[in-house]
Parts: C-alpha cells; sequence; structure tokens
C-alpha cells in the first residue's frame, strides 16, 4: 500500500451535486513567488478541467463551473513541463469560493472553503505524524549511500520501519473512513493508500467501510472492478488468458507460452520509465532465454502510435514477441490484468499460473535465477 500517490485515477469525480455552480478560487503564495503561471488540473462530470493563469505580485485567481466536488491540483510555475514538481497542492475543485494562502509556497498553502476542502484538512491533520515519518524514512533511504542500502541489515531495517508505516497510516485511514463513510474524501484516500495493485485482502475491509452510494459511485465502482482484477491476477491462480495480434497481425496467444516461463510486460513507446528499464528486461532475456524462459511483449500504444511502437521495438532491440490491440489505455489485456499504471509485468510459470508481479532490474534477474538455474 501507498502512502503518498499522484495518479490520473485520483482526478475521477465520486458524487455530483444536483446541478452545476459556479467557483472561485483565489491564491495568494507571497510577492518573493518567483513563478510566472497557475496550472489547476481537476475534473467534472463533462470529463477534465484544465485551466492556467498569471501570477501577479503573488496573488492569482481560477473562476468556472462545476458540478461535482473532485479532487484537484495546482501547480506553479513558468511553463507547463516545469510546473510538475514536488511544488503542488492537492486540494477539491467544489462549489463556492476556495481560498489558498501561503506565505512562499504553493506546497504549503492552507486551504479553506467547502465541504470537501474542510473533510479533507481534517484527514491531512490525522495522517500529519504519519506522513512525517514516511517522509523522514524516504529521505533516509535517498540520503544513504547506494552500496550501504544494498546492505542486508539496511534493507531490513528500511522494510521493518515501512511497514510499521503502512500499518499506522492503515489504522489512520481506517479511523477516518469510519467517521467520514459519505464523502468523496474518504474514497480518494483510501485510493490513494492502496495504490496501483492494492491486496484485495486488506483493502477491501477497509473499502466496506465506506457507505453504500460512495461504493456505488463511478469512482466506487472502478475501485471494486481493481479489487477483483487483482483477485484475478493473485500470485498462485492461473493466468487470464488473451489473444492480441502480433506486429505483422498475426494472433498470438498467451497460452502458445504454456511449458515455458513467460513474462507478460505491459509497455509502451511514449511511456519513459519503460524505456528507461527496457534494457533490465533484454539483459534478463538474454541471459535466461535458452532455459525455458521468454517473454511477451504488451503494448499500450494506440492506433496512431503504431509506427512509434514498432520503432521502439527496434531501437530498444526487444527481439522477443510483441502484440497489441492498439487500444491504448483500453487494452484488453492490461483490463483483464488490473494494469493501472506501466511498466508492469506478471511473471507466468510453465503450468500458466502467476508466479510473481512487477519485477524490476535486479529483482528480475533474481527471481529467474531462483527459478531457472
Amino acid at each position: 500500500m501507498r502512502t503518498i500517490a499522484l495518479t490520473a485515477a485520483c482526478l475521477l469525480p465520486v458524487l455530483a451535486f444536483a446541478q452545476e455552480g459556479p467557483y472561485t478560487i483565489s491564491g495568494s503564495i507571497g510577492k518573493d513567488n518567483k513563478f510566472e503561471k497557475a496550472y489547476l488540473y481537476s475534473s467534472n462530470s463533462k470529463g477534465r478541467v484544465i485551466d492556467s493563469v498569471a501570477i501577479n505580485d503573488g496573488r492569482f485567481t481560477f473562476t468556472g463551473k462545476t458540478d461535482i466536488a473532485a479532487r484537484a491540483f495546482l501547480f506553479t510555475g513558468n511553463t507547463l513541463s516545469s510546473s510538475f514538481t514536488a511544488n503542488h497542492l492537492v486540494f477539491y475543485l467544489e462549489q463556492g469560493n476556495i481560498k489558498v494562502e501561503s506565505a512562499d509556497s504553493i506546497a504549503n498553502a492552507t486551504v479553506k472553503g467547502g465541504a470537501a476542502n474542510t473533510v479533507h484538512q481534517q484527514y491531512k491533520t490525522a495522517s500529519s505524524d504519519v506522513t512525517k515519518r514516511s517522509d523522514a524514512l524516504s529521505k533516509k533511504y535517498y540520503g544513504t549511500p547506494p552500496a550501504e542500502r544494498q546492505q542486508e541489515a539496511f534493507k531490513q531495517q528500511y522494510q521493518a520501519d515501512n511497514k510499521a508505516i503502512a500499518a499506522a497510516q492503515q489504522k489512520v485511514l481506517t479511523a477516518f473512513i469510519k467517521a467520514h463513510p459519505n464523502t468523496t474524501v474518504s474514497l480518494d484516500a483510501l485510493t490513494e493508500w492502496a495504490g496501483y495493485d492494492p491486496d484485495p485482502a486488506v483493502a477491501e475491509p477497509v473499502f466496506k467501510l465506506l457507505s453504500p452510494t460512495v461504493r456505488k459511485s463511478k469512482s466506487g465502482q472502478q475501485f471494486a472492478n481493481l479489487l477483483e482484477s487483482q483477485r484475478r491476477t493473485a500470485i498462485g491462480v492461473v493466468a487470464p488468458e488473451f489473444t492480441q495480434n502480433d506486429t505483422l497481425g498475426n494472433p498470438v496467444s498467451l497460452k502458445d507460452f504454456r511449458g515455458k516461463y513467460v513474462l507478460v510486460d505491459f509497455w509502451a513507446s511514449w511511456c519513459g520509465p519503460c524505456r528507461q528499464e527496457n534494457p533490465n528486461v533484454v539483459a534478463a532475456f538474454n541471459k535466461f532465454k535458452d532455459k525455458n524462459f521468454t517473454i511477451l511483449g504488451v503494448s499500450l500504444d494506440n492506433e496512431n502510435g503504431k509506427s512509434f511502437w514498432m520503432q521502439a521495438i527496434h531501437d530498444d532491440q526487444l527481439q522477443w514477441t510483441q502484440v497489441s490491440d492498439l487500444k491504448g489505455w483500453k487494452n484488453e489485456a492490461a483490463k483483464m490484468y488490473g494494469v493501472q499504471g506501466i511498466p508492469a509485468n506478471f511473471l507466468i510459470g510453465p503450468d500458466g499460473k502467476i508466479v510473481a508481479k512487477n519485477l524490476r532490474a535486479e529483482a528480475l534477474e533474481k527471481k529467474l535465477a531462483s527459478l531457472l538455474q
């Protein structure tokens, strides 16, 4: 489970207002603020809300209309690309007047106005001690020399500390949802905590604390579907079968690989982290391809990106079978496996059962070595 996550899933609305109404966001982030623009990302029942305004003398104002209370993100920067930094604020875009105030940075701003923002602030307050512990652990980890991180004693202590923080966060979240079962804020907090690959045995009891109205909402059903996909792809279960066309248009089925260890690797040509991970996957393939192991790549490129997909296969020297239905994020296999982010992979044994999930870099080689050497 994750304590902090910034994902597209967080932008989906949960409960609708009776009708559309206006909002005004008044921001003040200090006269010494060095950024020129503020960027707003959120959603309403019609789709995403993306807006930007100039920052003048440390002040900015957004106006618009919405029919829902939806999670939103405020970024500041001089250009759109430069705004995607740690300098951001999470709040709720809802009807009425919302004040965002800070003496120095948008990341340190307080938010006032609206029922959802009031409840969200209560959750932030309840989680503050756990958040500080998580931030301190992260700072300690990245402040430790890489060689020391590989030492077994460091790994064990880090895992123990991480486990303790996760347990504390779950306790805070459970208490909060019990007290606030009818709000979108609780579902968003659960989604954020659960991450891309939640353990249904842990997350489902917390999910059931939400009111039926929230659980049956669009975002509630999306989370329920994610839990179901996690059950379908749990370690030890038979991997869901699928068939998609390869780069030449020939159908390829997962069952064609029965009898071998096969890594089902979800990626895309446009995915930077995927392309960065590809050299590790290539190294594992070259090391174990003659030991009853292969890879089945599944691309989340779309029809317009087919040429980029083909070029990426060539550039990254991916010598294994590649398939796609060219539907992007609507890829049927990706939906079947509950893929919420890429890269993602599933190691499947000769008997068709899932052996491991989301193996990266040395973890992939280590797992394959334990099975094949």
